[in-house]
């Protein structure tokens, strides 16, 4: 995505209007429109700019017509919503990047891109990313992209990689707290962040320095281009755009590498590395899902050792072994097992919040009147639940 808009982003630096950007950029769901506005604010690195994400087409029509605006993002749906009600222009419009063009024909969302297309000038630039070819996205392609550039990225090369980086999901503004994870855990004696933008490298820096480390350029360094020295731990702040850029991050050999990335980002992050990166788990978190793992084998075990099984359920059972191993049938039964096992908590935790969300009340009554209940005792109340069946709280 940083590759695909980058361009478009850069163009829209002296231009925009009331309503009207420079740079439009499609995506599939309100939150890669969320990703893409924070990631063309960091392309930018101006506050002046003004980058508008639309999450509702409602509040986008008022927000649109406050200032001038230079890169709009959004959904097809959310913004021919607005193009109808004449609340986006396009007469200053210079670039359309389409985010995941494959995801968005295969929800249906052709008639409404080309909808949201049709009336866009001629010479503005079209550009498309997918993550893979098919029938529909070439058809789409000549029809909107007619006699497109196409542009293959090098996503694996043949240098290997000196080690293979883990990686957090996180936000832009969960970095920090990611950040943090990662140093309480290994407490490595020689740190570097490789950011891939100056606004990366300018968070980083505010990112080290709210966690009280002095950065010496030796022990802890912020760098956009990573040297030679060898060092423990190395943090990909963002998401390397390619495999150069990533095997440069990591020629320094460190002892452990980690990435943070945007959920958007994991895809190309798994190509890059060949499907060998594996998720940061914290220990803490680690050693709860093993207790789990481990509580769910020995409930297995005793109820293997409490005796054979029921003849009823070997002939439930017995007509899927022709078509599914043993191994698959237990394994689709402990799934359906740790469904149910959400179902009820999640039916608990209403019940607790529905019990939480229930006032208590006093109902005083003036005695003698005709048709009153009799009066509370002195010193109790009258307590009205707000609960009932549907929250599965009964007598």
């Amino acid at each position: 995505m940083t590759a695909a808009i980058r361009p478009g982003v850069e163009r829209s630096r002296q231009g925009g209007a009331v309503g009207a950007p420079v740079c439009l950029i499609i995506t599939p769901t309100i939150e890669q429109a969320m990703a893409a506005a924070d990631q063309a604010r960091r392309l930018l690195a101006d506050p002046a700019v003004r980058v508008v994400p639309v999450t509702g087409a409602v509040r986008a029509r008022r927000v649109l017509g406050l200032a001038p605006v230079a890169v709009v993002t959004g959904t097809p749906a959310d913004l021919l919503t607005l193009r109808r009600d004449a609340a986006l222009g396009v007469d200053q419009l210079q670039t359309v990047v389409i985010v995941g063009l494959d995801e968005m024909l295969a929800a249906n969302g052709a008639d409404t891109l080309q909808a949201l297309l049709g009336d866009t000038p001629e010479n503005v630039s079209r550009v498309a990313t997918l993550e893979r070819e098919t029938e529909a996205g070439d058809a789409f392609l000549e029809a909107q992209l007619r006699r497109a550039r196409r542009m293959t990225p090098l996503l694996v090369g043949d240098t290997p990689l000196a080690v293979t980086p883990r990686f957090i999901l996180t936000a832009p503004s969960g970095r920090v707290d990611a950040l943090r994870l990662v140093l309480d855990e290994t407490d490595p004696p020689s740190l570097v962040v490789i950011a891939a933008t100056d606004a990366g490298v300018a968070d980083a820096t505010a990112a080290l320095e709210r966690l009280g480390l002095v950065i010496d350029g030796l022990a802890v360094q912020v760098t956009r281009q990573p040297t030679a020295q060898h060092v423990a731990m190395a943090v990909l702040w963002e998401a390397p755009a390619t495999f150069e850029a990533l095997v440069e991050s990591l020629a320094m050999r460190p002892v452990d590498a980690v990435a943070l990335l945007l959920p958007d980002e994991l895809p190309a992050f798994r190509r890059m590395t060949q499907s060998l990166a594996e998720a940061w788990t914290p220990a803490p978190r680690k050693a709860a899902a093993e207790d789990r793992v481990q509580q769910l084998r020995n409930a297995l075990r005793t109820t293997l050792g409490n005796g054979h099984a029921a003849a009823s359920e070997l002939a439930l059972l017995a007509p899927l072994l022709e078509s599914h191993d043993a191994l698959e049938i237990a394994c689709a039964a402990l799934r359906l097992y740790e469904g149910a096992r959400r179902e009820v908590a999640n039916v608990r935790a209403k019940a607790a919040a529905a019990g939480a969300k229930s006032t208590a009340r006093e109902t005083p009554r003036e005695s003698g009147r005709a048709g009153d209940a009799p009066a509370a005792p002195a010193g109790r109340q009258r307590v009205f639940l707000a609960a009932g069946t549907r929250d599965n709280v009964r007598v």
